[in-house]
C-alpha cells in the first residue's frame, strides 16, 4: 500500500516559474491531514534556464529546473520546530549563447555561508550536463 510521506504544492507565475510553495508532510501511520512544514519563495533573473525540465525538473533536477528562467534566489522557511530559514542565492555568468557559463551558488544557514561554483558545458536548453565543483 502507498503511503504519501510529503505534499508539495507550487504556484507559477506568468512565464511558467514556480514563485512559491508550501510542503506539508503526514504523520506516518496516520490518516490525519497533512501539515505544514515550510515555505519556499523563489526569485527569478530573465535569462534562460538550460536546466529547464518542465514538471519533470521537480524529479530530475530540483525546483529550480522546472521554469523557463535562471532561479536567481531560493528562500526556505521551516514551520515546524525549529523553525530555520535557509536563503541561496545564485550568480550565474552568461555566453555569448546567452545561457550560463557559469554558476556560483551561495547558501545562508543558522549564520554560516556555503559557497558552491558550477561550470555550464553548453549552450543550448537540456540535454544539459552541469558540474558542481566545491
Amino acid at each position: 500500500m502507498f503511503e504519501a510521506a510529503l505534499l508539495i504544492i507550487f504556484l507559477r507565475d506568468y512565464n511558467g516559474n514556480v514563485i512559491s510553495g508550501k510542503a506539508y508532510s503526514y504523520a506516518s501511520g496516520s490518516s490525519a491531514q497533512p501539515t505544514l512544514a515550510a515555505n519556499h519563495f523563489f526569485e527569478y533573473g530573465t535569462k534562460k534556464n538550460p536546466l529547464f525540465f518542465g514538471n519533470e525538473g521537480f524529479v530530475a533536477g530540483g525546483e529550480t529546473s522546472v521554469g523557463p528562467n535562471n532561479c536567481i534566489k531560493l528562500t526556505t522557511v521551516s514551520v515546524t520546530p525549529p523553525s530555520d530559514t535557509i536563503i541561496i542565492t545564485f550568480n550565474y555568468s552568461y555566453n555569448s549563447g546567452n545561457y550560463p557559463a557559469s554558476a556560483v551558488a551561495t547558501t545562508s544557514y543558522q549564520g554560516t555561508l556555503t559557497t558552491t561554483n558550477g561550470t555550464f558545458f553548453t549552450n543550448k536548453p537540456y540535454p544539459n550536463i552541469y558540474k558542481a565543483v566545491k
